[in-house]
């Protein structure tokens, strides 16, 4: 119940911080939309709550905002990583104690294997090559040589092979633990060893793509944006179809591993922000201090004159 449960919110959360974000973006662009949320926030209740709660609805502006780094992508990140997490405990909970998704598992299986055709066969095969280990590595290692040649932005490298290889090493640490069998052989189309959760290639695809996603999309315009994540998401999405299909996995290993990716990465991504924001508070500092301290009197005429004329 709790993994149902926990990707339901997941998606509707998620969708509300997009939605919200979207609607912010349009304010600014569309006068109209900007006229109407001036007259929503004028509304007697919400002024009321302005009103009564001060420092409550301050700190949820703050939390909204996207012009700072612990703002609107802080809690978008934080949100969406703590349902993730919720939702990889609940599958979690589910495989270990035989329960709830964990007895669906057998009845999806046999209905994606009813759909096995030749055609579809031969593409799930070179589909599922974006999502292996010979894939993942390369590319991973060949992005951050272009970040750090071309755009010099070594932030960028690390973050992205920080949350590559130690989402990596995380989904080995949890198969070891776990020890799920793989369904049975008799429907697999191919060979495979060891655990089946979570699904190694759903955890790394969420990984490299969603940490290209983060890093790309932050450069270009709006349309870039989208369409960066937009193939991340199909990316990611056509990888874990294709354990099912070949039978390496059961529904609730590439579940699981989409969670357990999208988790680590928006906890990487969050520590990154923080690291963010205290970076700019700190450069901020000393002539914030400085500029309290000449009206107060406490630095010499001669320095302001020079600090500020």
């Amino acid at each position: 119940m709790a993994s149902r449960v926990g990707l339901g919110l997941l998606a509707l959360v998620v969708l509300s911080l997009v939605l919200a974000r979207a609607l912010r973006g349009l304010g600014q662009r569309f006068a109209g939309l900007k006229t109407l949320g001036d007259r929503l926030a004028a509304m007697p209740l919400l002024t009321w709550l302005r009103l009564r709660f001060p420092k409550q609805v301050a700190w949820v502006g703050r939390r909204l905002d996207v012009t700072t780094p612990q703002g609107f992508w802080l809690t978008f990140s934080l949100t969406g990583g703590a349902l993730a997490a919720w939702a990889f405990a609940g599958l979690t909970q589910d495989v270990v104690g035989h329960d709830e998704m964990a007895l669906f598992d057998p009845r999806a299986e046999q209905w994606i294997v009813a759909l096995r055709t030749a055609w579809l066969t031969d593409a799930m095969k070179s589909v599922t090559w974006l999502g292996s280990t010979a894939v993942i590595v390369p590319v991973l290692v060949l992005m951050a040589i272009v970040l750090v040649i071309r755009g010099r932005d070594w932030r960028s490298a690390a973050l992205l092979a920080t949350g590559v290889t130690s989402a990596i090493c995380l989904y080995n640490i949890v198969k070891v633990a776990v020890e799920r069998p793989r369904p049975p052989s008799t429907l697999w189309i191919g060979d495979y060893s060891g655990a089946a959760f979570p699904s190694g290639h759903a955890t790394q695809a969420v990984a490299l793509y969603g940490m290209l996603a983060i890093v790309l999309s932050t450069r270009g315009s709006p349309v870039v944006r989208v369409v960066v994540w937009m193939g991340a998401a199909v990316m990611t999405l056509v990888v874990g179809a294709s354990r099912l299909y070949f039978g390496a996995h059961w529904l609730t290993d590439v579940l699981a591993g989409w969670a357990l990716g999208a988790a680590w990465i928006a906890f990487v991504a969050a520590v990154a922000l923080l690291v963010t924001g205290q970076g700019r508070r700190r450069a901020t500092l000393p002539t914030t201090d400085l500029f309290r301290r000449s009206w107060a009197g406490g630095v010499p005429k001669r320095d302001r004159m020079v600090k500020f004329d």
